[in-house]
């Protein structure tokens, strides 16, 4: 029979292993449909009860050195399961954090460009992830009408607060802020005045069937 201790250590390394493949920070789902993941989810599960929960309740060195005397190959596993609880963060704000590092390493305002003269690989991904934050988080967010849904947004996108305070800021210092705010006046202005005639539309089109109801 095979030592639990490898298994365990054996086990990590594949759920570490799928997580590079997939090329994601989520650790996989025990509750997935995807037969694999829900596996390795469920063996994830089961490392957390079994290594990480009775490693977390020691308190001494002499008993973490015990520990580790008796579950060989614990230290590994217990350094990729911080690893994958420390990298959890949602992918939007992944990339705001590092749209945010790229600005500071360069010490410029300007926010990284999707297209242009010069412009490298590496600065066009960040442009394209900072307008998928504006139009996939954002733009939703400031479109919901009443605080329960704002509140539930909030609540089903935990990384929302700190992914806006960085776009805020990102948008303050940007040179060419009164550029982009009147392109925004422009779009509301817009958006308004087709609210405003869909609403008249739908109005007269009700006084019109109301018209016809009472010959």
């Amino acid at each position: 029979m095979p030592n639990k201790k490898y298994k365990y250590v054996e086990n990590i390394r594949k759920i570490k292993n799928w997580m590079e493949q997939n090329e994601t920070t989520k650790p996989p789902a025990a509750s997935s449909k995807d037969l694999e993941e829900r596996r390795l989810g469920q063996t994830l599960n089961n490392i957390r009860q079994t290594i990480i929960k009775q490693f977390n309740l020691l308190s001494t060195d002499e008993e973490k050195a015990e520990f580790f005397k008796k579950y060989e190959g614990a230290e590994e596993v217990i350094e990729t399961v911080n690893w994958i609880d420390r990298n959890n963060v949602p992918v939007k704000l992944q990339q705001a954090r590092k749209i945010k590092k790229w600005m500071q390493e360069r010490n410029t305002a300007k926010p990284p460009r999707i297209k242009g003269p010069e412009v490298s690989q590496e600065e066009k991904r960040l442009g394209k992830a900072l307008d998928a934050i504006r139009q996939y988080l954002i733009k939703p967010y400031e479109n919901l009408k009443t605080d329960k849904e704002k509140e539930e947004f909030r609540k089903n996108h935990p990384e929302l607060e700190e992914v806006k305070a960085i776009v805020e800021e990102i948008d303050r210092n940007n040179p060419k802020k009164d550029i982009l705010e009147k392109a925004k006046r422009t779009r509301d202005n817009a958006k308004r005045k087709k609210e405003e005639a869909e609403k008249l539309k739908e109005e007269t089109k009700k006084a019109l069937e109301a018209k016809e109801i009472t010959k």
